[in-house]
């Protein structure tokens, strides 16, 4: 880690040998931050000791948190989720079968039209990322970012994966969905939930 002296002899000499520097109102807002980190520098000491100290206060991460009666609050958390999910579970089962699989139909139908639209919006902002940029994503990661890419370019190159990745995530999600609505569970239903 380099302090914020280093970084800013490091920043002058590669603007000394690029030739070009970063526009002036970005330059005076760095020189903002950067004053202002030597102030709170000043005035809360440095951060990496205080992390430091911070984290050797933290408990190990084995460490499990005892109640009076002694027994793991860990565990006891662990019992009252399976406690829940086995009164909804003993609930739902409790249902006729017809009753289960329109639930279930309808659930799902739901399920599938969010996931739709989620993968609807993923898949247009990774077109409209191509269509800005004249390029995919893929080649854009096999060739890397062009030398004099700028900021938003960069910022825009991490939203362009987040929505990639969300649009793989909605297809598997919508694939594992659609095998439940193919083992024929009530799907005479389904066209009154959106599906």
């Amino acid at each position: 880690m380099i302090d914020v002296d280093e970084y800013r002899r490091l920043r002058e000499l590669k603007r000394d040998i690029l030739g070009h520097s970063l526009p002036p109102e970005l330059v005076r807002r760095q020189e903002q931050l950067i004053a202002q980190a030597r102030r709170l520098r000043e005035r809360l000491g440095d951060p990496v000791d205080g992390l430091t100290e911070m984290m050797n206060a933290l408990p190990p991460a084995d460490d499990e948190f005892m109640p009076a009666d002694n027994r793991p609050f860990k565990m006891e958390a662990e019992k009252m989720d399976a406690d829940v999910r086995t009164q909804a579970e003993k609930t739902f089962l409790s249902l006729p079968r017809e009753e289960r699989e329109v639930i279930i139909s309808h659930g799902t139908a739901l399920r599938l039209s969010e996931l739709r639209k989620r993968l609807f919006l993923a898949e247009s902002k990774v077109r409209h990322f191509e269509g800005k940029y004249k390029v995919t994503l893929a080649q854009l990661d096999a060739d890397g970012l062009p030398d004099d890419a700028g900021y938003e370019m960069h910022e825009d190159y991490i939203m362009w994966h987040h929505w990639a990745e969300v649009a793989d995530k909605v297809k598997s999600d919508i694939v594992s969905l659609e095998e439940i609505v193919q083992q024929g569970l009530y799907v005479g239903e389904l066209s009154y939930a959106g599906y």
